[in-house]
């Protein structure tokens, strides 16, 4: 009797184990995806669009003077926003990183890691690398895309963050 026990006791465990790894893991994506939702609405409710791409051209041009290194800067764990001087206007949309290119674009992915969305600022007279260059999925306004991959794969996905753009377009204009 007391075997039986240990034997349930223990196959108990064995069976609870891989289900707390699965709500664990279930937890940290559903997580990360509400942190994710949370900077999209930032970016397009709450971010001064023009001061985000001066801010972006400003890095750019820091870049271009050797002031600063082409590369990823990965804005977590580490505060990126301190020691690269970033202006509000980017630390407010919490980036999980952020590219400076050499051909005078910066992206910022507010996406976490295995997701890359976010928006692409590029400098004025900006000279695409290649014919078919895409810029991003769609332009908030002139030199600043939102880009996101999974945009031009999910018809539904395309349609709902249309319809986020959209809204925040409205409201952007007061109507």
């Amino acid at each position: 009797m007391k075997r039986r026990r240990v034997l349930h006791i223990v196959a108990g465990g064995l069976l609870a184990l891989p289900l707390a790894y699965v709500l664990y893991v279930w937890y940290v994506f559903r997580r990360l995806a509400a942190d994710e939702h949370r900077n999209l609405r930032q970016l397009f409710f709450h971010t001064d669009y023009p001061a985000l791409l001066e801010a972006c051209r400003e890095l750019s041009a820091r870049q271009a003077s050797g002031k600063l290194e082409p590369g990823r800067y990965a804005a977590e764990p580490v505060d990126v926003g301190r020691w690269l001087e970033l202006p509000d206007v980017i630390t407010q949309l919490n980036p999980s990183s952020i590219d400076i290119h050499t051909q005078g674009r910066v992206s910022i992915n507010l996406g976490h890691f295995l997701s890359r969305r976010g928006v692409t600022a590029y400098r004025e007279n900006y000279e695409p690398p290649s014919t078919g260059f895409k810029h991003g999925e769609r332009e908030l306004i002139p030199g600043l895309w939102y880009f996101d991959p999974d945009y031009a794969l999910n018809a539904k996905y395309r349609k709902r963050m249309d319809a986020l753009i959209d809204e925040s377009e409205r409201q952007r204009a007061g109507f």
